[in-house]
């Protein structure tokens, strides 16, 4: 693996921040499963979508499979938000968060051909600058078909 570990932490799921090896070292986010099957591997494919935290691609080997994201600067969960004592959100700010969570849901739904399903709190992401973000990489190994679309919902 050309990524070197800096540290754990918890964004939409454990993970750690990694520097590739490369001349600029971009940060990184990886986070690492137990190995998948040859047609979970194949679901496997870049996210980009601007309600998708991005995910750069993946590396596996027979015991594991570890999968790569842009680090988000001072991203937190949603539910990190939802539980700080003092936080309130507006019906605006419900409502921005609603209809971004809906467009990333499209794009999965249109462009990846999945279903996430397990759209909660805790894998939907607030960023630096107020946008929210689906976290999508389990989803993709997992690889449920549009059939079962309404566990999105």
């Amino acid at each position: 693996m050309n990524y070197v570990k800096v540290r754990e932490l918890d964004q939409a799921g454990r993970g750690f921040i990694a520097l590739k090896d490369a001349d600029r070292l971009p940060l990184v986010l990886v986070k690492i499963r137990p190995s998948i099957t040859p047609k979970q591997r194949r679901s496997l494919r870049r996210a980009l979508h601007q309600y998708m935290v991005r995910f750069y691609g993946f590396q596996s080997d027979e015991a594991r499979i570890t999968l790569i994201y842009p680090l988000e600067l001072l991203a937190v969960s949603l539910a990190c938000v939802t539980n700080s004592p003092g936080v309130q959100f507006s019906e605006s700010d419900a409502a921005t968060i609603c209809k971004e969570v809906l467009l990333g849901l499209d794009y999965i739904h249109s462009e990846l051909e999945i279903i996430h399903g397990d759209i909660d709190y805790t894998n939907i992401l607030l960023n630096i600058d107020g946008e929210s973000k689906i976290d999508i990489g389990d989803s993709m190994i997992w690889g449920i078909d549009l059939g079962s679309r309404a566990l999105d919902l």
